[in-house]
């Protein structure tokens, strides 16, 4: 079972990227439908939340960064997870 929110985010936005290899014409929400079908079991409770914003995330870095690769992406978006992680924090207190 997956309890650390860094590691459910970079797993589930690698999913994310895998999912976009196989199926390139995929949109968020059918990743995120699949992601949660697949995982389920292995993800409880906020990690849901992270992890669907994770995906939301790199989807949306892979449509501005068309150029850059899969690893250049993880990096950006593990650069990022402090940030995405501040933004989930404000809104559930909101």
């Amino acid at each position: 079972m997956i309890k650390d929110v860094e590691v459910a985010m970079v797993h589930a936005a690698n999913y994310a990227l895998d999912y976009l290899d196989k199926k390139y014409n995929a949109d968020v929400e059918e990743i995120i439908k699949q992601f949660l079908n697949e995982f389920n079991l292995d993800i409880k409770g906020d990690l849901k939340i992270y992890s669907v914003a994770a995906i939301n995330e790199i989807i949306k870095m892979k449509i501005k960064n068309r150029n850059k690769s899969k690893k250049q992406l993880m990096q950006m978006f593990v650069n990022n997870i402090p940030e995405i992680s501040r933004r989930i924090k404000e809104e559930e207190f909101e």
